[in-house]
This record gives structure tokens, C-alpha cells and sequence, in this order.
């Protein structure tokens, strides 16, 4: 079972993503903050982390995150799902190691699930 961790500050949104990917058998968990997402990902190993960029109430940003994640989950990958339609936030994503960079607006959670099934089937 692929283990997913989902860093979203909101909690309906973070929930509904959450539930979409338990549908499919991961074993997706949601964090509101940095910290939190942090000490998850120092306890445990995962496959896969989907970032938002902007976190309200948070001193750091999803992008910011990744080196942390990575050191302790080095082959895992990065998916940030954010509002942030910038390009320069989309390049210092993928420069920090973002595989892709998805915007909210157009990624339901269907469609995320089903971007995550085919992350995982080319794995």
C-alpha cells in the first residue's frame, strides 16, 4: 500500500483530497501545517507528498517544505496542488524537487486520484 501524506491548510479541502485517495486503497493523511507534516514524514516513510504552497498561519510554504521531506523520504515524490497560478513559485517548486505543480482550480479530487494511479502505475 502506497503511503500518501496531503499538506493543506484548509480543512475541508484537505479532507475531501484525503477521502478521494483512501477510496483507491492508499493510505493518504492530511496535515494542516508544516510542523505537523513534518513530524509525520520524520516518523514514517512515504511514497508520496501533495504540497499546497500557501499556508495560512504557517512561517513556511510548501515549496519550502520539500528539502525537509526529502531528506527523510528521499525517493519519494513531490506533487504541489496549490492556487498559486505563478510561474516563478511553479519554477522554484520543481528547482526544489516538485515533480509536478497542479492548481487547484483544475484538480478535482477525481482527478487527483486518478493522476495519482497513474504516478504510481509508472513508478
Amino acid at each position: 500500500m502506497k503511503n500518501i501524506l496531503i499538506l493543506e491548510d484548509e480543512e475541508v479541502i484537505g479532507k475531501i483530497y484525503e477521502k478521494a485517495l483512501l477510496k483507491l486503497g492508499y493510505n493518504a493523511k492530511w496535515y494542516k501545517t508544516t510542523a505537523d507534516a513534518e513530524k509525520a514524514a520524520n516518523k514514517d516513510k512515504y511514497d508520496l507528498f501533495i504540497l499546497d504552497h500557501g499556508l495560512v498561519n504557517d512561517d513556511r510554504s510548501g515549496v519550502e517544505l520539500i528539502p525537509v521531506l526529502q531528506k527523510t523520504n528521499p525517493k519519494a515524490k513531490v506533487l504541489m496542488l496549490t492556487n498559486y497560478s505563478d510561474f516563478q513559485v511553479e519554477k522554484k517548486a520543481r528547482a526544489a524537487g516538485a515533480h509536478d505543480y497542479l492548481l487547484k482550480i483544475d484538480t478535482t479530487p477525481n482527478v487527483l486520484a486518478e493522476y495519482v494511479k497513474k504516478l504510481f502505475r509508472k513508478s
